[in-house]
């Protein structure tokens, strides 16, 4: 049933991604945009503050750049045999969790590799913007961009050179992370509240304000969905789970570097 997309040439590989990819991301924007509309009008967005100036044109050529990047790719990748497709449900969801976690932990490295004075000129373009919105997301350094691809084919070619990955599960992977990003960079407190808690962000995901910190404050929080990596290195900020559950009761932080009191640690 899945063989076909193995066996697809550049092409249609290609045209494939094309209407796979784009239509995701506009859906996607329009969420993320919902959201922080709708966050607006009772008052849970993040940082009530103005985009930079230019902000706003520069993630739409981020943007561009990077589908630019990525739809050849993944048609290269799957044109020429890269990823090895199977089929069955069980080897589809063992697919999905492998590549969940997997990205994670070197979504991780990579993040923080890229704060690193000599490489952060690579990362500087993701964070011109220090207020984020969807369009946020996939803002970001074509040089950037080879590691985003590297994190989302990587584990499942590795995985390929012994056995073959389910097509379902490893595409729903790529469209679950693809759409998280660029939902989960809106300006606004949507996520449950089991997310502002260290044992739920860990497992099912982190509150979109422990993000939104990483972007004003710079550093710490690098993990991408969820903070296991960074509880495991100690790179959180202690008032992570005080500032989710302002935002979420209505009081947006106004200032990039506004810190709330709290009595809690972030740790293990």
């Amino acid at each position: 049933m899945v063989q076909w997309l193995g066996e697809l040439s550049f092409l249609p590989a290609l045209a494939y991604a094309s209407v796979r990819f784009v239509p995701l991301t506009l859906l996607s924007l329009a969420i993320g945009y919902f959201h922080e509309r709708a966050a607006r009008a009772d008052s849970r967005v993040v940082f009530e503050l103005p985009l930079k100036r230019g902000q706003t044109r520069n993630e739409v050529v981020g943007n561009l750049l990077w589908h630019l990047m990525w739809m050849p790719a993944f048609a290269l990748v799957v044109s020429n045999g890269v990823l090895r497709f199977g089929e069955g449900i069980w080897l589809d969801l063992a697919t999905f969790f492998l590549c969940v976690y997997s990205f994670q932990m070197f979504y991780w490295l990579m993040h923080r590799a890229m704060h690193w004075r000599p490489l952060f000129f690579m990362h500087k373009w993701h964070h011109d913007s220090l207020v984020t919105t969807p369009l946020t997301g996939f803002s970001i350094h074509p040089l950037e961009g080879i590691g985003w691809i590297a994190c989302f084919v990587g584990p499942a070619a590795f995985v390929s050179l012994f056995t073959e990955v389910g097509a379902w599960g490893y595409l729903m992977f790529v469209i679950v992370g693809w759409s998280g990003n660029i939902v989960g960079h809106a300006n606004a407190e949507f996520m449950p509240s089991i997310s502002s808690t260290h044992w739920g962000s860990r497992l099912f995901g982190n509150p979109v304000s422990y993000h939104c910190l990483h972007h004003a404050r710079f550093d710490r929080h690098y993990g991408f969905a969820t903070s296991w990596m960074d509880a495991i290195f100690r790179t959180q900020w202690p008032d992570w789970i005080a500032v989710a559950k302002r935002v979420r009761g209505g009081a947006p932080l106004t200032k990039l570097r506004e810190r709330v009191k709290t009595s809690e640690a972030a740790g293990a």
